[in-house]
């Protein structure tokens, strides 16, 4: 359960960021999750709601995640479309070879503090 190492990365991420920041306490946390990730975004919430109770700056942390839909474009007439695990073939000219865009990334959108 890769997750739970994700959730202590983005955790260690906040504490310092907020460290620089001389924030307290962290409240509103918002991620955008590509739906290529291989994460499981309620997998990455449990995490989260376990290991913030390990700091008092994050202890009322609410974690929001957002599935970004995966974007591609067909190498051969350029179409572009929403993919998934299953669709690697262009819908408009239905050749297969597609270039996937930002569907793999996790990134800390942002974080509200005080």
């Amino acid at each position: 359960m890769h997750e739970l190492a994700l959730a202590g990365a983005l955790l260690d991420a906040l504490r310092d960021s907020a460290d620089e920041r001389g924030i307290r306490r962290i409240g509103r946390v918002r991620v955008v999750m590509g739906a290529l990730s291989c994460a499981d975004p309620r997998a990455l919430h449990f995490a989260f709601d376990v290991l913030k109770t390990q700091d008092d700056r994050t202890e009322a942390a609410q974690l929001e995640i957002e599935v970004e839909p995966a974007r591609a474009r067909c190498r051969h007439c350029r179409h572009e479309f929403t993919a998934s695990w299953w669709q690697y073939r262009c819908p408009q000219c239905q050749q297969f070879g597609v270039e996937l865009e930002g569907s793999d990334e996790i990134r800390l959108d942002w974080y509200e503090g005080e």
